[in-house]
């Protein structure tokens, strides 16, 4: 039986953008995500996560076009990276689809680059 690798972390996020009909929206809040290393030798190292999170979202324009209410809502996190080790550090590109529940503007899907110690 293979020992798989697995790595818990918490995020935090902040999205301002122009949504449908110009309408300005903001997601924000922290999540809880587990990822699991696909590889763990070579320079290149791809590993897939998922998470789950509670975010506070405001200017959503729903199917009508009227703007629902600000609410926290539940989220569901999938995604998939690439880290190369650097040192005793690694430097990381992954993309996230993240899902608010109930939520008619969908979600959204950043490209992260970054720095993990």
């Amino acid at each position: 039986l293979r020992k798989v690798p697995v790595t818990l972390r918490a995020t935090g996020t902040f999205l301002n953008r122009v949504g449908r009909a110009g309408a300005p929206t903001q997601f924000g809040g922290v999540g809880l995500d587990g990822a699991v290393s696909l590889r763990e030798t070579g320079l290149v190292r791809p590993y897939l996560l998922a998470g789950v999170g509670a975010y506070h979202v405001s200017g959503v324009v729903g199917p009508a076009g009227a703007t629902e209410p600000a609410r926290v809502s539940a989220a569901a996190v999938g995604g998939a990276g690439l880290r190369v080790p650097v040192g005793t550090a690694s430097v990381f590109v992954e993309s996230r689809y993240t899902t608010f529940r109930g939520a008619a503007g969908g979600g959204y899907t950043p490209v992260v680059l970054g720095l993990r110690f």
